[in-house]
């Protein structure tokens, strides 16, 4: 994760005040006080119209069913009146950045989440953001050292207003990007799409059809609702049998991830969202995708395959399915996952980027991470790249030999 920009200050834009004084800042520190807040998180994001599902409460519990050891809730309620306007979804820990120990408050999040935000209600998001800096900053400011917004869409309506905000107030700060994912819009017809892509690509999975179908009881499952518990143990056998176990970075790898998936494959069976597809040979589950369908768009969380299977190419076989079925079916929209994996790029070209934002306190920590993260280290990136290019030429002049 590197730095691509820092704080300077800029022309004014919104006002260096308080927006609205009358709000004030409820700090949501257990889990009780967590579970209390179902019904009016479901208002507030409803009126703020971000349709994702990564920002509904029921995700929330599910990285806190994960992921909530060694670190304590810190959500931000921002109320105006009896009004709830918006909420940090927060939680802070110690943490070690460049060897040195902090405290850092951060996105609830785990290593599954494709994106994070603040919600507040649409014509709110300024007084939300300045009534969350102004508690961090007076009333908090002895309790932190870093805040690190990651996996934050660039395309986030809060984006630009945090970074207006914290360029008027003179605070530190540094962003840049921390990953990209791969999205195919769906807006024309499975044949009519296939058309656009190249005869490479058809040639290949039709090859892939062939090899796959020459095995025994082939079978195809798109399971919406966990009715059985049996999904559970399918996903779990094929990721152990995946080459991610052995690297430690399957679903069965560790309890953590285990338990987060487990509670959110009950959860979006409950709420309708569950996803996941299943590719089978004599009833024995060989392959898997995990995702999320929510609001006409479709999110690919996880995939694994059978590592015997691999000269029969199962994931791409089901990868095929999965695609040809949402065309068909009429979806908006597939999200293929974290990375910018080859394969993804024979489906599409189309990127979203994800941020971090790091804003540092005044404190002792946070003014020498400050200066580490935005002075030391540009200047050392900037010194190295003096001296490669220094090599090169010397290379260059000797003839390349």
């Amino acid at each position: 994760m590197e730095s691509d920009d820092v704080g300077t200050v800029a022309p004014q834009i919104l006002e260096g005040r308080l927006l609205n004084p009358s709000c004030r800042v409820e700090e949501v520190t257990s889990v009780a006080q967590f579970m209390a807040l179902r019904d009016v998180w479901r208002q507030v994001l409803d009126k703020s119209q971000q349709h994702t599902p990564f920002l509904t409460y029921e995700w929330f519990q599910c990285c806190l069913a994960g992921y909530l050891r060694h670190k304590a809730l810190f959500v931000l309620v921002i109320r105006d009146g009896p009004e709830v306007l918006g909420i940090a979804p927060w939680w802070r820990y110690h943490d070690v950045v460049r060897g040195i120990p902090v405290r850092r408050l951060g996105f609830i999040m785990g290593p599954d989440t494709p994106e994070v935000d603040f919600i507040s209600q649409q014509g709110q998001r300024a007084i939300v953001l300045e009534t969350v800096l102004n508690h961090c900053f007076s009333l908090r400011k002895d309790a932190w050292d870093m805040l690190t917004l990651s996996q934050w869409p660039i395309a986030s309506p809060h984006y630009s207003v945090l970074e207006q905000l914290l360029q008027q107030k003179h605070q530190a700060f540094c962003k840049g990007i921390v990953s990209k994912t791969l999205y195919l819009p769906i807006q024309m017809g499975w044949e009519a799409y296939l058309r656009t892509r190249s005869s490479k690509f058809r040639k290949t999975y039709r090859n892939i059809m062939n090899r796959i179908n020459k095995l025994n009881n082939v079978e195809i499952q798109c399971i919406r609702q966990n009715v059985t518990g049996d999904i559970w143990q399918d996903i779990l056998s094929v990721s152990k049998k995946s080459w991610k176990f052995q690297a430690e970075m399957a679903i069965a790898s560790g309890s953590e991830a285990e338990r987060f998936f487990e509670v959110l494959t009950n959860m979006a069976s409950q709420q309708g969202w569950l996803f996941v597809w299943l590719l089978k040979v004599d009833t024995f589950p060989i392959a898997m995708e995990y995702g999320l369908a929510y609001a006409g768009r479709v999110y690919a969380l996880r995939a694994d395959f059978d590592e015997s299977y691999k000269e029969f190419s199962p994931g791409a076989f089901l990868e095929y399915h999965i695609i040809k079925y949402l065309f068909e079916e009429g979806y908006c929209e597939y999200n293929l996952g974290p990375g910018l994996n080859a394969y993804k790029f024979h489906w599409t070209d189309h990127i979203r980027d994800n941020t971090f934002f790091s804003i540092y306190n005044i404190t002792a920590k946070g003014i020498i991470m400050s200066l580490l993260e935005r002075r030391l280290i540009p200047l050392l990136r900037h010194l190295r790249d003096i001296k490669e290019n220094i090599i090169k030429v010397k290379f260059e002049l000797r003839g390349g030999s």
